[in-house]
């Protein structure tokens, strides 16, 4: 088995960045796309979005694999360590 440190605050930017860029595709982007008709907004903005999401998921692959948190956390919302 590798010796892999966890590193908390890899996940941390992760949901920081996954949370911004889902804001910001339904509080600007989507607006952006009903009222003003610019389809463009969304298609920059959904990109954005999954590539913050595939990062997450890479992050939190990352932490559960360097036992940094728990697998059983990240299955059951709200649950702390």
């Amino acid at each position: 088995m590798s010796d892999v440190k966890p590193n908390p605050s890899l996940l941390r930017f992760a949901v920081a960045s996954e949370g911004a860029a889902l804001l910001l595709l339904v509080l600007v982007a989507v607006p952006l796309k009903r009222v003003f008709d610019m389809p463009v907004a969304t298609k920059i903005m959904g990109l954005i979005h999954g590539l913050a999401f595939l990062f997450f998921l890479y992050a939190l692959t990352e932490a559960v694999s360097a036992r940094a948190i728990l697998k059983r956390s990240c299955m059951r919302p709200g649950s702390k360590q």
